[in-house]
């Protein structure tokens, strides 16, 4: 059975009992709010049609974890776990592992570097992220732009052509997505392809 790997996609499921939090999980990153919702179109190499990813906050913890739904139309949903707090948003977390990866942070500094070892299927990764532009623009497909974008490049150390580019707006989160993924069979060599995720619309 293969072992799907997609940029953004990094599923981390749990069982929560807390009562929504409508206030943002930080005032730092407002747009971390129950309800929202980011709606990606997502381009790979490999299918020829574009794919439509939705990222839906469905709470907000006390501890900081957000739980968001993850949904690919036509395919599923899933559960993942973002955090934030008032130094940092993380959108690859698990409360129930107690680890978390910094996307973004409240005041970024040109090339901070920063990592996070985890164990996949038995053998540890490591993920480094460093910050190449601390003010960029992006164009939207409905033509406008946003203006205030951090760029972070990450890395994996048991892939070496694997690379995530991610263009953060301060005011909206995540904007642009850009890099090469893989398909890993079991016990065969990865297949790398190109990914692209686009923002085309969200609800706030």
């Amino acid at each position: 059975m293969a072992n799907y790997l997609m940029i953004m996609i990094f599923a981390i499921c749990g069982i929560r009992n807390d009562k929504a939090n409508l206030s943002p999980a930080s005032p730092e990153f407002s747009f971390l709010k129950a309800g929202n919702e980011w709606h990606f179109q997502m381009k790979t190499s490999q299918t020829p049609t574009p794919l439509e990813v939705i990222y839906k906050i469905l709470s907000v913890r006390n501890d900081g974890y957000i739980e968001v739904e993850n949904s690919f139309d036509g395919i599923g949903s899933e559960k993942i776990y973002w955090y934030a707090d008032k130094t940092e948003f993380c959108e690859i977390a698990s409360p129930e592992d107690n680890y978390k990866l910094t996307l973004v942070k409240v005041n970024p500094v040109l090339n901070d570097t920063w990592s996070l070892t985890i164990e996949e299927e038995g053998k540890p990764i490591t993920y480094t992220r460093t910050v190449v532009s601390l003010n960029e623009s992006i164009q939207l497909p409905d033509k406008s732009f946003a203006k205030d974008c951090v760029k972070i490049h990450e890395t994996m150390s048991a892939y070496p052509q694997y690379y995530k580019d991610v263009w953060v707006s301060r005011s909206f989160g995540m904007v642009y997505i850009k890099g090469k993924g893989y398909i890993e069979e079991d016990d065969g060599p990865p297949e790398y392809f190109d990914l692209e995720y686009v923002l085309i619309s969200k609800s706030f």
